[in-house]
This record gives C-alpha cells, structure tokens and sequence, in this order.
C-alpha cells in the first residue's frame, strides 16, 4: 500500500500531462472536470504518502506560504460570496453571507470550478517541485512533455496537409483558427511554445550522446515538426514568441550545436536529420509562411483585432478600479465584464470569456493584494530557477542544465504570450505552467545526493 501511495501519484502526473493538450486543450466543461479530479486526487494521495512514509514534503516555504495564501483567499471569497448571477435577467440577486462587510465574490457558481482548478494547479505545483528532487522523474517528465507536445503537433500538421475542415473527429462542424486539438490557434500557439524548448533540450542532448542513434533520430524530427506548427498556427503573437525563443536558445548553445552535428558519426541518422529538415522546411513554406503571411497582410483585422483589445484593456483598468484589494472573486471576470461595456455601444460584441491580457484579469478576480501574491509561485518561480542556473551551473550535470535552461524558456515564452492573450486561463496549458514552475522551484535540491525514492 505504501509503495502505491507512492508511486501513484506520480504516474498519474505523466498520465495527466498527456491527456490534458488532447482532450480539447481541456477547454469543454467535461474536460476540465476530469482533470481537475486527478489533479486533486494527485495531491491527496501525494500527501497521504508522505504522511504513510512520515516525510514531509520538500517544498520551498515561500511556496507553501503564497499557495495556502491563495487558497485561502479564494475559498473565503466563495464562502463570503456577495451575489447570485441570474444569466436570465443579466443581474446579480443578493444572497446572505458569513460577513457582509468583508470581501466576498460577486458570483459564487462561477467562482468554485475556478478555484477547483486553482487550488488544484497550486498543489502540482508543490508536488513537482518535491518530485523533482529525484533525477529520473524530472527526466520522465522530459520526456512525456517532449513526446506528447511533439505527436499532437505532427497531428495539427497532417490536420493541415490534408486539409481537414476541423479536428477529425468534430463531423459536421468547420473552423478556420483550430490547430490540432485546439479550437482556437492562439492557445495551441502557446502550447508549442511550451513544449519547442523542452524538445530542442531533448534533441541537443541526444546529438551530444554519441550512441543515442534512436534518441538522435526521435527529438531531431520532432524539433523540426514544432517549427513548422509554430508557423501553421498563423498565430501572430505565438510565432513571434517562437522566433525569439528559438534564437535565446541558438544563442545559449550555438558551438555545441555545430560541434554535435560535426560529430554524428551515422550517416544514416546525418541522412534522416536532413530529411526530416528538409521535410520540415517544406511543411513549413507550405502550410505555414503561406498562411502566417496572410494573417500579418490582413490588414482590417489587424487593425481590428488591436483596436478592439485596446478598448477592452480600457475597461478591464475601469473594472481594476472597483474590484479594489480582493477583487471580484476567481472565474468572475466573463459576468462582470458585460457590465462595463455599455458606453461602447456595439465596439465590443459577443461574450468575451477572457481579457486577452492576463495580468489584467488577474487584478480584476484576485485583486491588488491576491494579483501580487500570485507574483510569487509565478514569477518567483522564474527568479528561483534563474538562482539555481548561475549558481549552482557547477554542481548540475549537463542534462539538468539543459532541462532547467529550456524551462525557464518556456515560462518566459508563456509571460510574453499572457500579456496579449489568455494562455493562463486555459486548463492545459496551466497545468503545464504549473509542471514547469514546480521544476524551477525545486532546481536548488538538484544536486547528485542520495534522494529517498
């Protein structure tokens, strides 16, 4: 029984970063459901474990403190919930509280799934960096990021090669802006994003190795098939956040990716490789630059589409304005923000779900002191992975360089991407935030000591 405390929670860690991106991105109510009962059930039986082994978990305590912070914080604004949200009559009814006078969320029904899902991307949070601890679960979890991001974008591409309409399996719909699973090309931007820079670590290190054949044959090709999904997306925001990933890591390891390209000694795996570029290339001018270059060239819905989120980004500081220190409580923000709209007359149509601009909507739902508290796991998780690299760069292996470098680079590419979409409001997506700010938590204890199992 202790040995399956154990070691279940961890699989299902991997089970879960792979089912996440395919189930839709995890953007159907079904979809998030059931991730968020595995995320919970993750964190139970990662905590009974180490309750069964009377270990406590290894997490960074200004971690633990931000995350109970955040959990209380959100869970009392739901209990203290100042209004019931009648979508029928488009007004909110007053319902009796614990303390009329203290802070609550304008809408509780809206608020709990939302902080289900919060409470449960903070607690993998804490259990990736405790899990990280030991070498080869960071390296397991590597690989599931890098295999699962490289299949479902070679999935997106042959969506586009053969022309699909829509995902697959959706019969009898169409839709212009899906890519692979994602309904929307913005969000499945951002997950490549995620994914390009664990993949081109996993390929770097399989051309350093000089008898992984099948390792070198495996991440070289899928690299090349990230690119070219980057740029079939056409997502304007996300193939920038590419380009400039792509050129940090260029830069970061521009010798050894001549040298180990100099020294492959196979000439089947040097033939494969530029096949696979050559392929990707193609893939890439094809389908991609051909459709990137008429989303860039349209210039109405640029004009548009930056026009229109600049009036919502007026809105949403009007709307910080009222939402005060607690805000207006988490999954608040698509109630609320029809009631600030009124003075544009038809500018702003249709329901919008979403700012667009995260740190926006963060400030709206958790307020000044829960949005600055959320700064910690977030960006703090970036600063203590950032310590862990210039310091310790002696005491890591190769390999832990790598991964730590690639998921610093992840975190940055999805913080450019949050101030101009919604990559954070999007469950497969966080979770994968969550998966690699846990790493860059627990970096500091990646030293080669003796780890309990």
């Amino acid at each position: 029984m202790k040995s399956i405390l154990i070691a279940a929670p961890r699989w299902l860690l991997l089970a879960s970063l792979v089912y996440a991106p395919w189930a839709y991105g995890c953007v159907r109510i079904w979809t998030i459901d059931v991730l968020n009962r595995v995320m919970l059930l993750i964190i139970v039986l990662w905590l009974a474990g180490g309750a069964a082994r009377k270990m406590k978990p290894m997490v960074p305590l200004l971690l633990w403190a931000s995350a109970a912070f955040l959990f209380l914080q959100g869970w009392w604004l739901i209990a203290n919930a100042q209004a019931y949200y009648d979508r029928a009559a488009y007004k909110f009814l007053p319902i009796s509280n614990i303390w009329s006078a203290a802070p609550g969320a304008v809408d509780q029904l809206d608020a709990i799934p939302a902080m289900l899902r919060l409470t449960g991307l903070l607690g993998i949070t804490c259990f990736v960096a405790d899990l990280a601890r030991r070498e080869v679960w960071r390296q397991r979890i590597w690989w599931t990021i890098g295999g699962c991001g490289g299949s479902l974008i070679l999935f997106g591409l042959i969506q586009r090669i053969l022309g699909a309409p829509m995902i697959f399996w959706e019969e009898g719909r169409t839709g212009e802006n899906f890519f692979a699973t994602y309904y929307y090309h913005g969000n499945a931007g951002a997950f490549i994003n995620l994914v390009l820079p664990p993949i081109a670590g996993l390929a770097l290190i399989a051309f350093q190795a000089r008898e992984a054949t099948l390792q070198k044959a495996l991440w070289g090709p899928a690299l090349l098939i990230a690119l070219a999904g980057a740029a079939a997306t056409a997502s304007k925001a996300a193939i920038v956040i590419t380009l400039l990933l792509t050129g940090a890591f260029v830069l970061w390891r521009a010798r050894l990716l001549i040298g180990a390209w100099l020294s492959v000694p196979s000439k089947m795996v040097r033939f494969i490789s530029l096949a696979a570029i050559l392929i990707s290339l193609a893939t890439l001018c094809w389908f991609g630059w051909d459709r990137m270059k008429h989303r860039w060239a349209e210039e109405q819905w640029v004009a548009f589409s930056y026009s229109t989120r600049l009036l919502v980004y007026q809105q949403c500081l009007w709307m910080v304005s009222d939402s005060g220190l607690w805000g207006f409580g988490p999954g608040n923000f698509e109630i609320t923000f029809p009631h600030y709209t009124y003075a544009l007359d038809n500018k702003v149509a249709g329901v919008w779900e979403y700012a667009h601009e995260d740190y926006l909507q963060t400030l709206i739902e958790w307020g000044w002191i829960g949005a600055a508290v959320w700064t910690i796991p977030f960006f703090g998780g970036m600063i203590a992975g950032l310590r862990t690299y210039w310091r310790e760069r002696g005491g890591l292996s190769s390999a832990d360089r790598t991964l730590l470098f690639t998921t610093l680079l992840s975190l940055l590419g999805v913080a450019l991407h949050a101030s101009v979409d919604f990559p954070l409001q999007i469950a497969s997506l966080q979770l994968y935030v969550a998966v690699f700010l846990g790493m860059a938590w627990g970096s500091a204890s990646w030293k080669p000591s003796r780890v309990p199992v």
